[in-house]
């Protein structure tokens, strides 16, 4: 008895639980509504499209550009059509330069570890597209989009750097003495442009850098030598040549003072100081000659007149 009462109880659960799961599932497919299909935006795809297209392994600098370039074009062209909203633009922007970023600092730094003079044409494609990043805005049309993130960095920097290779070159190829204080700003300059972080990759350019202290030193003193023989010169006037002679002593005690500007390159200037002292004492001892010497009287004009018939 016992036993078909279990069999029973059984057979019951199961008819129940039958019972509620086709309830269920007819619950499911003919009861409820159909759920909402998730659209997504096909533009938004597109872009998302591109950027995959640029992380191939083995994509060519060419293709990298062409991507670069279709997706700039396309992503100006959705936001502005309003085919995409402000978040999935700045969304994507991002997503792309998170892939040309890293090829275009590989390629940038190839530039400048070059040991020999950098191309020109490639630091004005770097120089160009550093510029154009950081002019990028964000969807609002105003913003800078790369603004103090780790590009705007970056970009900053590789602009700098062009920027202090030219001046380096100017100012290495236009050398001259202009007085204590610019040889003073020109040796610092040079020191300063020797330790930046990638220009001493040029060999040239370090070499250079390295001999501004040497050419200055050289114009200097050449400089000097100049005034010190303008004191050979007697034709001045006594208060014309003595301020002459006070200018060269304190130009040549200028050079003395300061001579550590240029370091290992420096020369002493006794010799230049002598070769002063030498000239005003020439010149004293002509003076005082021309003063001893009898002067012959002038004749009269009317005399010199009838002299020039006779």
């Amino acid at each position: 008895m016992m036993k078909k009462t279990l069999i029973k109880i059984t057979m019951l659960v199961l008819a129940v639980v039958l019972a509620v799961g086709a309830v269920m599932a007819y619950y499911r497919t003919k009861v409820a509504p159909p759920q909402a299909v998730e659209m997504k935006n096909p533009f938004d795809m597109d872009l998302r499209e591109c950027v995959d297209s640029m992380k191939q392994q083995g994509l060519s600098t060419k293709d990298m550009e062409r991507f670069y370039h279709v997706f700039l074009d396309r992503a100006a062209l959705y936001l502005r059509d309003t085919l995409i909203d402000g978040s999935q633009y700045e969304q994507r922007m991002f997503a792309m330069l998170g892939q040309y970023m890293p090829r275009f600092q590989e390629r940038s730094e190839k530039v400048f570890n070059d040991s020999a003079e950098w191309n020109e044409s490639r630091l004005f494609f770097i120089e160009a597209r550093s510029a154009e990043i950081k002019a990028l805005k964000n969807f609002d049309g105003e913003t800078p989009l790369v603004k103090d993130t780790d590009h705007d960095l970056l970009l900053t920097k590789y602009l700098k750097t062009i920027s202090s290779y030219r001046s380096a070159w100017l100012l290495v190829r236009n050398l001259h003495f202009g007085g204590i204080d610019q040889a003073r700003q020109t040796v610092a300059k040079a020191r300063e442009y020797s330790e930046m972080e990638f220009l001493p990759n040029c060999k040239s350019l370090r070499y250079a850098l390295a001999r501004v202290p040497q050419k200055l030193e050289a114009a200097h003193y050449a400089y000097l030598n100049g005034l010190v023989a303008r004191l050979a010169y007697y034709g001045l006037s006594s208060t014309a040549y003595e301020t002459l002679r006070i200018h060269v002593n304190h130009q040549l005690m200028l050079y003395k003072n300061n001579a550590a500007i240029y370091g290992k390159y420096a020369r002493g200037v006794d010799a230049l100081f002598g070769r002063a002292a030498f000239y005003a004492r020439q010149r004293s001892s002509r003076m005082y000659m021309h003063r001893l010497t009898p002067q012959m009287p002038s004749a009269p004009a009317d005399t010199i007149a009838s002299n020039i018939y006779e």
